[in-house]
């Protein structure tokens, strides 16, 4: 069976235009192609910046998985793209494995002003809740 995780990850971008040249970029790799996962990604609705989403549920996320690779490939293609041609995004992945303990957040981002990200950290976290359904 493995071991599981649920994982989001948000990449977002100061313009539709950044968003829609990365995404063309991101489509035509050859391994996205092969494994199919653009059609994971949705475009959010409700965000002040375009935004991609990626949710899994009960996924195994290994980075050596050739569908994590290439769902993971968008960050590394928005951070080149920050680079060579000085596009502002952020990123944030949050993943939360079966074990307690094993909670993992990370941010990638060329943000000089802080905003993509600040509404990054404002619509998505990791939140710990205690359920007591035990009567006294």
């Amino acid at each position: 069976m493995g071991y599981r995780s649920d994982v989001t990850i948000a990449v977002t971008f100061r313009t539709q235009a950044q968003l829609d040249e990365v995404w063309a970029v991101y489509c035509l790799d050859a391994g996205v192609a092969e494994t199919g996962v653009a059609n994971e990604w949705r475009r959010a609705t409700n965000t002040e910046f375009p935004t991609l989403v990626f949710e899994g549920q009960w996924v195994k996320w290994y980075e050596t998985y050739p569908d994590v690779r290439s769902i993971e490939y968008l960050i590394d293609l928005a951070d080149t793209f920050a680079d060579e041609r000085q596009f502002e995004y952020a990123s944030l992945f949050l993943r939360i494995g079966e074990e307690t303990c094993d909670v993992e957040e990370s941010v990638r981002e060329n943000d000089p002003r802080g905003e993509l990200m600040n509404m990054l950290h404002d619509m998505l976290c990791i939140a710990r809740r205690m359920e007591n359904a035990i009567e006294t």
